[in-house]
């Protein structure tokens, strides 16, 4: 899991680094939770808030039968427009490559469903 976590992380950077897109989501997730979370939330805790939804989404809906709470949390829904302006295409299918832990068929299920 530590490797799929830094792979994850580095898909954030260059998205930081390059994607406009990303950037204003980013940036509007992070005012966002300086009004609603605290006004001591920064960057990098966006980013690890944001690589917490992706990798836990999967277990969360599965876990718990009330998935509604989940798509109506401003939050989440938040975390979800940030994902879609990066973790598309090319970049979901790395990950997922990456998240295959070779032999045991254990991988991060969530990144294949979209």
């Amino acid at each position: 899991m530590p490797a799929v976590l830094d792979n994850l992380r580095g898909a954030v950077d260059a998205a930081q680094a390059g994607n406009v897109a990303y950037q204003v989501a980013a940036q509007t997730f992070l005012e966002q939770c300086h009004q609603t979370i605290s006004p001591h939330i920064t960057a990098t805790d966006v980013r690890e808030m944001l690589l917490q939804h992706i990798l836990t989404q999967d277990i969360f809906l599965r876990v718990f039968a009330e998935s509604q709470f989940h798509h109506e949390n401003s939050i989440a829904r938040q975390l979800e427009n940030l994902e879609r302006t990066f973790f598309t295409g090319d970049v979901r299918r790395e990950a997922i490559d990456r998240s295959r832990v070779p032999g045991s068929g254990v991988r991060v299920r969530r990144l294949a469903k979209r």
